[in-house]
């Protein structure tokens, strides 16, 4: 019986062989083509690298040409450097933070206010030169008064009987002992 069964089903086997040889082959072209994208997949990000590490090797090169270029100047600044970060404390860094923030507002002040007033100081000095020549003339003109050198030495005695103010504190205007501080001012 084992005979007959041999032959039946080596005949099952040899019937049913074909397809599944035809289903083998059809297996391994889909397996093929896969592995055809899978490769080309791979030539594609191979050019994508060999072009990035070229660019990064012209990078690399720009680079370390600008670093030969600034490191004696780097080499020599860098003592200088290390004294300005170790002289700074957090206020002062916090305090030039803050007037860079004011740099516009400073800026616009400058300009606006500051300069044009510095644009007319080459006329002020003519006029306070000629301010000084007409109180020399004044002086000369007061000492000149009759009896003026009475109410000179008048002037010198009141001040000295005065006690001293405090310089602190505002006093009243006092018209006759501002005065007569102005008479004692005037040399013959």
């Amino acid at each position: 019986m084992q005979l007959l069964e041999t032959p039946a089903r080596a005949l099952r086997i040899a019937v049913g062989l074909p397809g599944r040889v035809v289903r083998l082959v059809e297996d391994a072209e889909d397996l093929l083509a896969q592995t055809r994208i899978v490769v080309a997949a791979a030539a594609a990000t191979t050019a994508d690298a060999a072009a990035t590490v070229g660019s990064a090797h012209a990078v690399t090169q720009d680079a370390a040409g600008m670093v030969a270029q600034v490191q004696p100047e780097l080499q020599r600044i860098l003592p200088l450097l290390e004294k300005f970060a170790k002289g700074l404390s957090a206020a002062e860094v916090e305090a030039a933070i803050r007037l860079v923030d004011e740099l516009p507002t400073l800026t616009r002040s400058l300009r606006e206010d500051v300069l044009p007033i510095l644009g007319t100081l080459d006329r002020v000095g003519p006029d306070i030169n000629e301010l000084l020549h007409v109180m020399d003339d004044v002086r000369r003109a007061v000492l000149g008064i009759p009896g003026f050198a009475f109410f000179k030495r008048r002037g010198e005695e009141i001040l000295e009987e005065q006690p001293a103010e405090p310089d602190d504190t505002p006093s009243e205007p006092n018209v006759r002992r501002d005065s007569l501080a102005l008479a004692a001012t005037f040399r013959p």
